[in-house]
């Protein structure tokens, strides 16, 4: 592990080295999401939040699932196989990495940018030459917080943004196994 700004830590849980162990401490009320390793939280993120405060331990029990393909899958034409792989980002300009939420995000802020000329200050990554909403750019954000937010297949009759994105060939599921909250 390292503790400069930006550093990964080695946090590899599995049969040989067991379940990993992280503790982290909040002085203020926080919402800490959990996501996979290419996954990003956004407004329409599948990610469980957890409130914490201070003055309560929360103990979260987590399962890690990671499913992957056979390696000749690869060399199938995307279009017929119906997934991408986290290093096929073609269209993908705010993340190293492709996944089925980085693909939302994008779709999300060119969403923003088409409605009201600007990005929310709370997605996760702006670039050089994006506008990010002052105060009125916010207000029309909320104004058209449904159909900014929710993320709709073509043939469904509800407000919200179509985004064809496709899923990730390798997959992680995390699920939420155990919590216990106890008062300090």
């Amino acid at each position: 592990g390292s503790s400069k700004p930006g550093a990964f830590l080695d946090m590899k849980s599995n049969t040989t080295t067991g379940p990993g162990r992280l503790k982290l401490e909040f002085n203020y009320e926080v919402e800490a999401y959990y996501t996979s390793n290419v996954d990003v939280p956004n407004f329409n993120s599948r990610s469980v939040k957890v409130p914490v405060t201070n003055s309560y331990h929360v103990l979260l029990i987590l399962a890690v699932t990671e499913v992957e393909n056979a390696e000749g899958i690869k060399s199938t034409p995307i279009a017929k196989r119906e997934c991408k792989f986290r290093t096929e980002n073609e269209g993908i300009t705010s993340y190293k990495y492709y996944s089925d939420t980085t693909c939302e995000s994008e779709c999300l802020k060119k969403k923003m940018k088409e409605v009201c000329n600007c990005i929310s200050p709370q997605l996760a990554r702006v670039e050089l030459g994006d506008k990010v909403c002052n105060l009125s750019g916010v207000i029309c954000l909320r104004q058209k917080f449904g159909e900014m937010t929710v993320i709709v297949n073509s043939w469904e009759n509800r407000t919200g943004i179509v985004c064809k994105c496709m899923k990730n060939c390798e997959e992680m599921y995390i699920d939420l196994v155990f919590r216990e909250t106890l008062s300090q």
